[in-house]
């Protein structure tokens, strides 16, 4: 069997580096324990006006 990493292994790996990213994935899981849901309008909102 190879050893090296799978495509979708280093790009796990390359976003779970990224403190930016991390931090992303944190808020997101913060933000449904408090049951804040997005739909997909206000996230693409957000990336338009520079918030995410």
């Amino acid at each position: 069997m190879d050893d090296k990493p799978s495509a979708l292994g280093r790009v796990i790996h390359v976003l779970d580096s990224d403190p930016d990213v991390h931090q992303m994935i944190e808020q997101s899981e913060e933000d449904l324990k408090q049951g804040k849901i997005y739909t997909t309008g206000e996230i693409i909102e957000q990336i338009k006006q520079g918030k995410l």
